[in-house]
């Protein structure tokens, strides 16, 4: 089954190096010292420095490591790129990463499957690549065939040139059994496929060696991708995952020239869907923690109870302000303490404030909140108020931040009785999609009569109990 060149390549980032979990780390790190601003090459390259990060990239006798290594941020993600969006800007992936919400490979494989073509980042090559049909997920092609070659009882590996000539071809990813009878019936190596799509498969096996799912290994002078160990124990979860990646209303639809429709590829790419989830482990050694955690630690944050009386103050349109900015002075101590995975957990929490404060400003409503002890209270009316504790989660830790957040929210509407003399409708809002947690849905909503809230990027999705008689039913 011959295959023709469609005329494109995996084009990924040559800066391997920034991918080491110390490094991208400490790249992104600094980054957020600087979210906001639009010039601050001079001040953050002599951060990295000063942090031994990668290399100088001296030019023109400056430093120059930022404008190197920063495309590896936007390549996996973590940032919206600079050339498009001139404010630095983190995305909820980076945050998640530098505030200890889920690893550096666990991330790793997540943003590997979902990578596509065409994206938001590779903006030269979007027409053609539209022009000839291009929408794949090569690392969800790559997984599939592993998968499908150790269902049948051969070694699940692939070395370049079989990408090169087997996979590359394939455009969409539901075409994959195409790719899959040559390499299962050892066809020939076909000898028109671009010579210099070589360079980027190479990239990208580097790029899977991040992650949990794949690693690589040198056999007679080839480099090959196989699937790790743990991937093995676990083929029904992955299978699920190259299912989601090759619906294709999964994917991104470019826009070609459109700069606005790229900036959102970032915020797309950046927000992590439940679903992708599955993949991380509910217990980690420490060994692993060590590795792959910033902070080489995992906490599940408590919070103070304040026994003073609530006092609400009403939220700006431009939402909770900004965290201070930093002393430069201070900035490689800051990196090198829990300040920035505090900042970072801060910055989460806040964003998803200000999104639910937006959609209920926006229909009318007036919002509060209390620095103490309520996240978002929302005025209906003099006697309907509705209340929201929120938490950011994954699937590891969304039962202890459930029971945190349960606790918090039921004593908060008890002191807002004792307060006010008005039981307000009780929510917990968290970042992670309840449809795909039905019995902690139906505990919070009917046994605990408390409604809860999935913000989802820029989705937002309301489950209430039954009883709920607040206007909220109303507006969602």
């Amino acid at each position: 089954m011959s295959l023709p060149y469609n005329g494109y390549s995996w084009n990924f980032s040559q800066h391997a190096i920034a991918l080491k979990p110390d490094n991208l780390f400490s790249l992104l790190s600094a980054a957020s010292l600087f979210e906001g601003k639009s010039s601050f090459s001079s001040e953050i390259n002599l951060v990295l420095k000063k942090q031994g990060v990668l290399t100088d990239n001296i030019r023109d006798n400056k430093l120059d490591a930022w404008r190197d290594y920063q495309q590896i941020l936007a390549e996996t993600g973590l940032i919206c790129s600079t050339k498009l969006e001139k404010r630095l800007q983190i995305t909820e992936a980076g945050r998640l990463l530098l505030s200890g919400e889920i690893g550096f490979s666990e991330l790793m494989s997540i943003q590997a499957l979902r990578y596509q073509y065409p994206n938001g980042l590779k903006i030269s090559f979007q027409e053609q690549q539209c022009v000839n049909g291009v929408l794949i997920k090569p690392a969800t092609l790559i997984l599939r065939i592993l998968i499908e070659l150790y269902k049948l009882g051969k070694m699940p590996a692939l070395n370049i040139d079989q990408c090169q000539n087997f996979l590359l071809p394939i455009t969409k990813n539901q075409d994959w059994i195409k790719a899959f009878h040559n390499i299962k019936n050892n066809s020939a190596t076909s000898a028109s496929i671009n010579k210099h799509a070589r360079r980027n498969i190479q990239d990208w096996f580097k790029f899977l060696n991040t992650t949990d799912i794949f690693n690589t290994f040198i056999k007679d002078r080839k480099t090959w991708v196989t699937l790790s160990a743990k991937s093995q124990h676990d083929i029904a979860t992955l299978e699920s995952l190259c299912a989601l990646g090759e619906n294709k209303s999964k994917f991104w639809i470019a826009e070609p020239k459109n700069k606005i429709h790229n900036v959102s590829w970032f915020f797309e790419y950046g927000h992590i869907p439940t679903q992708y989830y599955t993949i991380l482990d509910s217990e980690l050694e420490q060994e692993y923690i060590t590795k792959n955690f910033f902070g080489s630690e995992i906490t599940e944050d408590d919070e103070a109870i304040i026994t003073s009386k609530i006092g609400l103050t009403e939220i700006p349109d431009d939402g909770i302000p900004e965290l201070a900015a930093l002393n430069a002075e201070k900035i490689k101590h800051k990196i090198n303490s829990g300040f920035i995975k505090r900042r970072e957990k801060t910055k989460l929490h806040n964003n998803i404030i200000n999104k639910l404060a937006d959609y209920y400003r926006d229909k009318g409503f007036r919002v509060y909140d209390d620095k103490q002890s309520i996240d978002l209270a929302v005025e209906f009316s003099k006697k309907d108020i509705s209340i929201f504790e929120v938490k950011t989660a994954t699937l590891r830790n969304i039962i202890p931040r459930s029971r945190l957040a349960v606790g918090q929210i039921t004593e908060y509407g008890y002191r807002y009785l004792q307060d006010f003399g008005l039981e307000p409708q009780r929510n917990i809002v968290f970042n992670v999609d309840m449809d795909k947690q039905p019995w902690l849905a139906e505990y919070v909503n009917e046994y605990l009569d408390i409604g809860l809230v999935s913000v989802l990027g820029n989705e937002k999705k309301m489950y209430l109990p039954a009883t709920c008689n607040s206007a909220i039913n109303k507006i969602g």
